[in-house]
């Protein structure tokens, strides 16, 4: 929970460079570093921006983000990873700049997700759930997550070992 708290906080205080995502990370950075006792932050940032139709995202020791087409289900992953946060002073993260497309869907996920395991130990994996994302082409974004959610659950058999979060973002002309 402290942990959690300080990460809020490292966060807010870059609200003056929120569209930059490099920015935002080596801020965070600067605030956590030396500060977690050992523990560390990975984080994914994606701003969107309206204006000029583009994506900006980085990553500090995150999964990759899968982007996907809405109108085929084509879905690749966007890496711009950097070291995790709180490790080490000035690890210099950069990001990527694409443009945004009408029909784009973004997923930013924890490794919980992939690294789900079932009675084998066979982990969920990032085929599995780009394959699940793909399939879940024809469905409203709210609900996407439950989709995904519902079918690592079924894929597992298990209870989570650890922490999932999802965050999925539509883009279309209306938004």
């Amino acid at each position: 929970a402290l942990i959690a708290s300080m990460v809020k906080v490292a966060l807010a205080a870059q609200r003056d460079h929120g569209d930059s995502p490099a920015a935002v990370l080596a801020g965070m950075n600067e605030t956590l570093c030396g500060r977690l006792a050992g523990q560390y932050v990975t984080a994914a940032y994606l701003f969107i921006d309206t204006r000029s139709r583009m994506i900006r995202y980085g990553a500090a020791g995150h999964p990759p983000m899968l982007r996907s087409r809405r109108a085929n289900g084509e879905v690749h992953e966007v890496e711009q990873n950097g070291l995790i946060l709180g490790f080490v002073q000035n690890p210099g993260y950069t990001e990527l700049e694409e443009p945004l497309r009408t029909d784009d869907r973004f997923l930013l996920y924890t490794d919980g997700l992939i690294e789900a395991c079932n009675a084998d130990d066979d982990l969920f994996g990032l085929d599995r759930l780009k394959q699940s994302l793909s399939a879940a082409t024809g469905l409203h974004s709210e609900s996407v997550t439950d989709d995904l959610l519902t079918t690592v659950d079924r894929w597992s058999g298990r209870p989570p070992g650890d922490d999932l979060t999802l965050v999925l973002v539509d883009w279309d002309e209306q938004s």
